[in-house]
């Protein structure tokens, strides 16, 4: 059973009511622990070269964390479904570093003459807490769509008043995020269009939107941004795209949750 998304006001598809009968709003976002801080990053995300809208997600994360988990949880915030590759990359004082899975597999790679020197590293042998406040780097998702999420470090909370269990956050953001399989940003902006015109233009996007979405074709623009929904799928989620990554085939429940399906929000 699909979440009735027909009885929401535009912009507003999980409403508050909805998450305040999940339980993922009040205890869940208000929940702090008086133990030890946990030092934590503040990190702005940006989707690079799309504006239509600007998409972008502010957000406080472990400082000690697997870079691994940081691209999973990016991909969650920008409504990436864990079905490519990924790597990171950042300019060095000694050149390019681009973070993959085998690096072994990329050193035979020759250097073209006058090319950026490239150094290929692993991505388990890499922690988020290896950058410094004030470092930029790059998360490219799909490298046949090329999504780049431009990722700089604004600040160190090492009074971070969050328990480990509610991190990471997101604080602040705009946008929807991705179509996944559109074709890139330039797809994307196309795609906005699309949109907010009649629903018979819509026809060719019907594989590309989740059903529960395209049921609400009408009231659902690249604007939409649910803040309590996203830390909500944020916390859920993050074990089935950690399963997808290692091999493991993720249950029918979890692809209906990463699609919108909602049957625990249905409401009477």
């Amino acid at each position: 059973m699909a979440y009735d998304f027909s009885r929401q006001v535009p912009y507003d598809i999980l409403s508050s009511k909805a998450l305040e009968h999940s339980g993922c709003k009040g205890k869940y976002l208000e929940e702090t622990d008086m133990a030890k801080p946990i030092p934590a990053y503040i990190i702005k995300a940006t989707l690079k070269d799309f504006r239509s809208p600007a998409t972008w997600r502010r957000f406080k994360i472990k400082k000690n964390l697997p870079i691994t988990e940081l691209a999973y949880y990016l991909e969650i915030m920008f409504e990436m479904y864990a079905e490519h590759q990924y790597d990171f990359t950042y300019q060095s004082d000694d050149g390019l570093v681009v973070m993959v899975n085998n690096p072994e597999e990329y050193s035979i790679i020759p250097s073209f003459p006058g090319g950026p020197k490239i150094k290929y590293v692993g991505l388990n042998d890499f922690q988020l807490n290896y950058f410094n406040v004030g470092d930029e780097f790059l998360f490219r998702y799909d490298f046949g769509d090329g999504w780049e999420i431009k990722l700089k470090i604004e600040q160190l909370d090492d009074q971070n008043e969050l328990s480990a269990k509610n991190l990471p956050r997101i604080i602040a953001g705009k946008g929807f995020g991705i179509v996944e399989n559109v074709g890139g940003v330039d797809a994307l902006k196309e795609f906005g269009r699309d949109l907010k015109r009649s629903d018979d233009q819509l026809n060719d996007f019907r594989t590309m939107l989740p059903e529960p979405l395209f049921d609400v074709a009408d009231v659902f623009t690249l604007n939409y941004y649910n803040q309590d929904e996203l830390n909500w799928r944020l916390k859920r989620l993050i074990r089935y795209y950690r399963q997808a990554y290692d091999g493991i085939e993720i249950s029918n429940h979890a692809i209906d949750l990463i699609e919108r399906y909602y049957p625990e929000f249905k409401l009477s």
